[in-house]
């Protein structure tokens, strides 16, 4: 619980420094864009008493996506857009309409058929 004007810090032994932070009822949100500038495990303070401790990895590689070390095989497609991956989604769904061709030329003979028994003995 953070009165008014009370601010949180981040430390790590002689680093500290005020991230960006907005107060709700029941939380308080740090925005930490571009900090720290050094990687390391920062304790959450509030006065001088210790909320949480923090990791950071200051390279972020490790949450880059790795689209670019993907490669397509056993059946996974890599598609670039969202789109692309509907049209095509929708294309695979479509059954072919060859059935029914087939199920015209079969009521085609059948009447066919019939009209030949009825007039034709």
């Amino acid at each position: 619980n953070l009165k008014k004007d009370e601010i949180l810090k981040l430390s790590a032994g002689k680093t500290t420094f005020i991230p960006q932070q907005q107060s709700f009822q029941n939380k308080v949100d740090l925005v930490l864009e571009d900090m720290p500038a050094h990687p390391g495990h920062y304790d959450v303070l509030q006065a001088s008493s210790r909320l949480r401790t923090l990791s950071f990895n200051i390279s972020r590689s490790e949450n880059d996506p790795i689209k670019d070390q993907l490669e397509e095989k056993g059946g996974v497609t890599i598609h670039s857009s969202i789109p692309q991956v509907f049209s095509e989604i929708k294309s695979s769904n479509e059954v072919e309409s060859l059935w029914k061709w087939f199920v015209i030329f079969t009521l085609f003979f059948l009447l066919t058929e019939m009209l030949i028994l009825k007039f034709l003995k």
